[in-house]
Formats: C-alpha cells, sequence, structure tokens
C-alpha cells in the first residue's frame, strides 16, 4: 500500500498510527509518524549520487 493511500484511510477512519505499532517497536515509534514518513535522513560523508543514463525507460 503507498503511503498516499494510508493517509487517505488514516484519515478517512481516522487510524491512530501509534496503536498500530507492535510493542517491539515503541522504541522506534517516532519513525513510524506521519511527519516522519516525508522527512529525508540528513546528509551523511558517505552519500553518494547514482548517474543515470538518459536513455533509460524507467520500470513501473
Amino acid at each position: 500500500m503507498a503511503i498516499q493511500d494510508f493517509l487517505k484511510k488514516q484519515k478517512k477512519e481516522k487510524i491512530n498510527t501509534q496503536e498500530q505499532v507492535p510493542k517491539q517497536y515503541k522504541q522506534y515509534e517516532k519513525v513510524f509518524s506521519t511527519k516522519a514518513s516525508f522527512c529525508f535522513p540528513q546528509k551523511q560523508p558517505w552519500d553518494h549520487g547514482i548517474k543515470l543514463k538518459p536513455e533509460a525507460i524507467p520500470r513501473t
């Protein structure tokens, strides 16, 4: 399920994301938040670009 679909369902059905996180993952609860799902991690020294070929056709 795409994040957009989940957010629509969450809004429509008033799903509480916090209640869906299993107990063993409660310490990581903030990464399951809606706000965190739209954020990229901080830039790191080991990050690098991926050069794409202009003629490449993306798979769908």
